[in-house]
């Protein structure tokens, strides 16, 4: 099975068009274990944008095994706004960030019906200079 990265990255890349994640994904899509709606998808996507922009993703590696598709990638962006991590919110510190994130999707009829998404959360959040956020955290 093949997935379209070019169009996947696209998507990401413009969260305005919510169309285009439901051409993309199943409705339902299971996001690390939960049923989600493309639009939330979008909506994801959106928040991301108002908190890190002049965003880029730089492909490291794929590999496909049946119906499964892992996708290895960097983003990086600048923290222009306030950014959802596990820690709370964190306020733009204006900084360069640069997150090593692994997709592994489920393909089925032309459609991500599952992506297991793992992200580098603590070296972003130090990357951009939030440390304080973690030491707080006692």
């Amino acid at each position: 099975m093949s997935l379209d990265l070019e169009r996947l990255m696209a998507v990401w890349d413009e969260p305005g068009n919510a169309e285009a994640f439901v051409r993309l994904y199943a409705d339902p899509v299971i996001l690390n274990g939960v049923a989600t709606p493309p639009a939330a998808l979008a909506a994801m996507a959106r928040g991301l944008h108002a908190a890190i922009s002049e965003q880029s993703r730089e492909i490291l590696d794929v590999f496909t095994a049946g119906d499964r598709v892992a996708v290895a990638f960097v983003l990086r962006g600048r923290h222009t706004g306030t950014l959802g991590s596990r820690l709370g919110p964190m306020p733009a510190s204006g900084a360069v960030l640069e997150a090593s994130v692994i997709d592994l999707f489920t393909v089925a009829d032309g459609k991500i019906t599952e992506v297991r998404a793992v992200s580098d959360e603590l070296g972003l959040l130090l990357g951009a200079g939030l440390t304080a956020a973690i030491n707080r955290r006692d």
